[in-house]
Parts: C-alpha cells; sequence; structure tokens
C-alpha cells in the first residue's frame, strides 16, 4: 500500500510556462549552473601548477578550497532570502556576475593572501543560485516529475566539474595558471546577463500581491529549524561534502603523486569519472520518484544506500590504486544531490523553497570546509593515499543521517502542505 498522499498540485505546475519558455529558461539555468561548478571545482585542476608556483603546502591547498565554501556560507541565507522576498530571476543574475569577477580576480591577483579573497568572492556568487535556480524549476513543473527534471539539471555538474576539469586540465598547460582563470570567468560573466531572459513569473495585481503570504525572515528560520527531516538532511549533507570536497579537490593531486601522472593526464582522468554523473543523476531522479510512489520515505534511505556504497568503493579504490572502483564510487555518489534538492522542496511551505536549500547549503559548504583543511592536514601527515583513504567514514555518518530523515519524512511533509 502506498504511503504517499496524492493531490491535485502533483499533476499542476505551479507557474505554467509555454514550451519554448521553459526550454529557453532551462538552458539559461542550465549553461549558468554548468559555468558555477566549473568556477567553484572545475579549476581544482590548475591547483598541482598553482601549487608548484607558489610553493603551496597542502595545508594551504585545503584553506584554497574552505575560502570558496566560506564565501557560500556567508551569503548563503541573506541571497536565499532575497530570491524569496525580491527576484529569483535578479538574485541568478546577481550570483553570476559576482563569481565571474571572482574568478577573473583570481587571474590577476599577486599573493596567496590575495587568491583566497578572490575564491571567497566566486564562494559569495555561487552561494544562492542553486537555491534560486532549484525554487524556480520546481515552480515549472508538476511535484510527481520532481526527481527526474532534477536529475536531469543535475547533468550541468559534469559539464561544470568533469567537463571543467578537462578543459581546464589543458588550458593550464597551454596558458598558465592565471591567464586560464581570466579565460574561464570572461564567457561566465556574459552569460549570467542572459539569466534576465528568463520569465519572471506571473502578473502580481495588487489583490494577489495583498493575499499573498510575506516571506518573513523570522518564521523561515523557525521553519526551518523545526523541521526534523531538513536539519537531518543538513547533518547528512555535512558528512557527504566532506567526502565530495576532498575528492575533488585531492584526487588529481593524488594521481600526480601516487601513479605518476602529468597535469593534463590527472585532470582528464578525474573529469571522464564524473561523465559517470550522466547517467547515475538521472537515473538516481528515476529511483526517487519510482519509489516514491510506494514510500516517499525513500528521500533518506535511498541517499543512504548509495552513499555506504561509494565509502566501500572509494577506500577500496585508493587503497588499491584501482581507477576502476573509484569511477564507481562517483557513480554512486553522483546519485546523491538529487535527493537532497528534492527534500529542500518537499517539507517546507512553497514561500521558503529558496531559504530551505539555502539553509541546506550552509551545512553542506561547512562539511566540504572541515572536508578539505582536515584532508590537507591528514595528507601532510600520513600522506594523501592514507588522508583519502581515512575521510571515508563521513560518508557512513552522513548515510546514517540520511536515514534518520526517512523515519521523520512522512510527518514533516504533511505539516508542510498545512501551512
Amino acid at each position: 500500500m502506498s504511503t504517499t498522499p496524492q493531490s491535485a498540485s502533483d499533476a499542476s505546475p505551479l507557474v505554467p510556462l509555454s514550451r519554448s519558455k521553459l526550454i529557453l529558461s532551462m538552458t539559461i539555468l542550465y549553461l549558468l549552473f554548468a559555468s558555477d561548478l566549473w568556477a567553484r571545482v572545475g579549476i581544482n585542476a590548475l591547483l598541482p601548477v598553482l601549487q608548484k608556483d607558489l610553493q603551496l603546502t597542502d595545508i594551504q591547498i585545503g584553506m584554497l578550497g574552505s575560502a570558496v565554501l566560506i564565501g557560500m556560507i556567508s551569503f548563503v541565507l541573506p541571497a536565499s532570502y532575497l530570491a524569496d522576498k525580491w527576484s529569483r530571476r535578479g538574485t541568478v543574475c546577481l550570483m553570476g556576475l559576482t563569481w565571474s569577477i571572482g574568478t577573473i580576480l583570481c587571474g590577476l591577483v599577486p599573493s596567496m593572501a590575495m587568491l583566497v579573497l578572490g575564491r571567497f568572492l566566486v564562494g559569495g556568487g555561487n552561494s544562492s543560485y542553486a537555491p534560486a535556480s532549484v525554487a524556480m524549476l520546481t515552480s515549472w513543473f508538476p511535484k510527481k516529475s520532481w526527481g527526474k527534471v532534477i536529475g536531469l539539471y543535475n547533468t550541468s555538474y559534469q559539464i561544470g566539474i568533469s567537463g571543467g576539469l578537462i578543459v581546464t586540465g589543458y588550458l593550464a598547460a597551454a596558458y598558465g595558471w592565471r591567464t586560464t582563470f581570466v579565460i574561464i570567468g570572461i564567457p561566465s560573466l556574459i552569460l549570467a546577463l542572459t539569466a534576465l531572459l528568463i520569465p519572471g513569473g506571473p502578473a502580481k495585481t495588487a489583490a494577489t500581491i495583498a493575499k499573498a503570504p510575506r516571506v518573513n525572515v523570522g518564521e523561515a528560520l523557525s521553519v526551518i529549524l523545526k523541521n526534523r527531516t531538513l536539519m537531518s538532511t543538513a547533518l547528512a549533507t555535512t558528512f557527504f561534502n566532506m567526502t565530495a570536497t576532498s575528492f575533488i579537490m585531492f584526487t588529481s593531486i593524488y594521481f600526480m603523486r601516487e601513479m605518476g601522472m602529468d597535469v593534463a593526464k590527472a585532470a582528464s582522468i578525474l573529469g571522464l569519472m564524473g561523465l559517470t554523473g550522466f547517467a547515475a543523476m538521472p537515473l538516481g531522479g528515476l529511483i526517487l520518484d519510482v519509489w516514491y510512489k510506494r514510500d516517499m520515505r525513500c528521500r533518506g534511505w535511498f541517499p543512504a544506500i548509495c552513499l555506504l556504497l561509494t565509502a566501500i568503493l572509494f577506500c577500496a579504490g585508493y587503497a588499491g590504486k584501482s581507477l576502476l572502483f573509484m569511477t564507481l564510487g562517483c557513480f554512486t555518489i553522483n546519485m546523491i544531490p538529487t535527493c537532497y534538492h528534492v527534500i529542500t522542496q518537499e517539507v517546507v511551505p512553497a514561500r521558503y523553497k529558496a531559504s530551505s536549500y539555502g539553509s541546506l547549503v550552509i551545512f553542506l559548504q561547512l562539511g566540504g570546509t572541515i572536508g578539505s583543511t582536515l584532508t590537507g592536514i591528514l595528507s601532510h601527515s600520513f600522506g594523501i593515499q592514507q588522508a583519502l583513504v581515512w575521510i571515508q567514514l563521513s560518508l557512513v555518518l552522513s548515510a546514517c543521517c540520511f536515514l534518520a530523515a526517512g523515519l521523520c519524512y512522512r510527518q514533516d511533509f504533511a505539516r508542510a502542505q498545512e501551512r
């Protein structure tokens, strides 16, 4: 028997768009998300070259990753609240311009301290893009298809991260790391302006504005903090991103140190591993939608299964220097983001969707900040191979938190529909 309540709202979008506007808007959001991930993560292919040029330690490399994540943590809630209160379209444009300027700045700075500032700006720009864009997506499609839509949208991760790693590796080998930052930032700057072409939503009259529930920051925080599912998911993503960030930041360095690869080959192999997400993310979304028809608690239980498999595969991959096990681990970990994206949209009232996702980003990037720095410290003390094996323990903790989220999912879902 199904444990998932069905309603008419499951079959119709909150903000219907014509086919042409929907395609245009989704294309812009998709390309901007790819640009977001390239500026934030895809440039990690530059780290070995940058480290050699500036004579940085592994701990300092971890600090560069932390600077991005601290920027995200600092700006995500104010910017996400702004998206709900003011304009999601305007917020998306503003964020894109900010991370583009930060990326260009990284190629022009003369020192490590200024590079940290540039990466902080990139994080500040990245902070609320995903909350605002996913909130728009879920308003354009019926709830019954959110898993598939978000799974498809998340393949932009692979364009930005995997494609970005591959292209960045070759650009770094050909032009150096400074010029590469500028090359990445300029097209992103232009692309950010196209966000203004996205429809702003249905026209509002004085009557509809008066009747619409107001987005109040105090109530938003209360709704989020009292939501057991969202808080369990927040802790889960903290532990999840400890490993995910470490994988992206340090695996190319692992390839060069432990397996004797050059920078272009290391970046290309890491990028090709990430391309498994083109299959994994839509497949994960499809499994979520199918399982959801029988039991909505799968939103928490499915990622828990994926996390445990990933921990085993990554441990075997790093310990045994096996590209096959690492690639399989990439496949299973790529199924997870769709799960927590959907959770943030389902267990809170519709007017707080961006704020809900924004609150999750704080925990997500807090985990990344801890993970990148901790892995750098472990690598400095015990070697990069041991560091990348031991950091997988965080995936086990994440799985436990997702299991807890599944247990209270139905109650929080029902409460969100009442408000």
